[in-house]
């Protein structure tokens, strides 16, 4: 074999070899791609959520790393960039805008979502002061709003934090919709719900199916009611019921400081205190914490021997 075969002997199989290895890198850069996909966000309902964590001292955002493209450079599935539609909202001077923190993935999939920014991981919001937390989310620039799947956390300061499994928020009016597994904390009292509508802007917020109200003395249950965590103030409608290890207070309306322990009493209220004396009142005031009761209209005592006290205003 002479000098020229053998060189293009050894020139064909290097071609061979190099062919050989950039088939198996392209099958192992599909493979790749294909697992690689963030998933949609879920709505899967979760357990109820641990004590609050201290996330705002140790939340570290690096923005120097520019993990989260601008809106601009975000591509399509055509390849197109993105340009968010301006909303007239956007132009009042009264609003002030959602940001987004941090997101490990964000992108755009007009299979899923054509009005959405979609975003997974870690993601992290902030608005006016607030942030907010969540495993994935549909952020909707336009519209100054977006919604939150999965380990949902509203954190306002270091005093009031509110959990869900999903959030609905709208930034334009400050009003966040907490659906499923709700718990708000204010470090006083706690309330638990599935369904809270929580306004940022009044600083209350309000269930409609169900809530129950846990303070370090009382549990309280009603069928609607609104928690204003700023003065620890509650107004209970509906089948409430005031219990302790001492009594249980069923009423149609009540109000309720769970900082004093003051339950104020503003609709027909029985009071059944240690399983033998009835208290009746429809307005006046009982202090849950010390016993002492001022009732002013339409009220008796009454004892389980058959001892009867009636008077237009009872101290008790």
């Amino acid at each position: 074999m002479n000098i020229k075969q053998k060189r293009y002997l050894s020139s064909s199989k290097t071609k061979t070899l190099r062919n050989i290895l950039l088939t198996v890198f392209v099958v192992i850069a599909g493979i790749a791609s294909l697992y690689s996909q963030p998933p949609r966000p879920s709505n899967t309902k979760r357990t109820r959520p641990l004590p609050p964590p201290q996330l705002t001292k140790e939340l570290t955002i690096d923005k120097s790393a520019n993990r989260i493209p601008s809106p601009e450079n975000i591509k399509n599935k055509t390849g197109n960039p993105q340009t968010p539609t301006k909303n007239s909202a956007r132009t009042s001077k009264n609003v002030t805008y959602v940001t987004i923190e941090n997101s490990d993935t964000w992108y755009y999939d007009q299979d899923i979502n054509a009005e959405a920014q979609i975003l997974v991981g870690n993601v992290v919001f902030s608005h006016d002061g607030v942030y907010l937390y969540c495993d994935s989310a549909y952020f909707y620039e336009a519209k100054n709003s977006f919604d939150a799947y999965g380990n949902v956390l509203i954190q306002q300061g270091d005093t009031l934090f509110v959990y869900a499994d999903e959030l609905y928020y709208d930034g334009n009016i400050k009003l966040a919709r907490l659906r499923y597994n709700v718990l708000m904390d204010n470090l006083t009292a706690t309330l638990e719900t599935d369904s809270l509508n929580y306004d940022r802007a009044k600083n209350v917020g309000y269930y409609f199916d169900g809530g129950v109200i846990r303070d370090s003395l009382n549990t309280l249950v009603s069928e609607t009611g609104h928690y204003y965590p700023a003065n620890n103030t509650a107004v209970f409608r509906h089948k409430v019921k005031l219990e302790n290890d001492r009594f249980v207070m069923n009423s149609d309306t009540l109000r309720y400081n769970t900082d004093s322990k003051i339950a104020s009493i503003v609709g027909p209220t029985t009071i059944l205190y240690e399983k033998e004396t009835k208290i009746y009142s429809e307005y006046g005031w009982y202090n849950t914490q010390n016993e002492q009761s001022k009732l002013l209209l339409n009220s008796y005592i009454e004892h389980n021997e058959g001892k009867r006290l009636e008077a237009d205003t009872l101290f008790y």
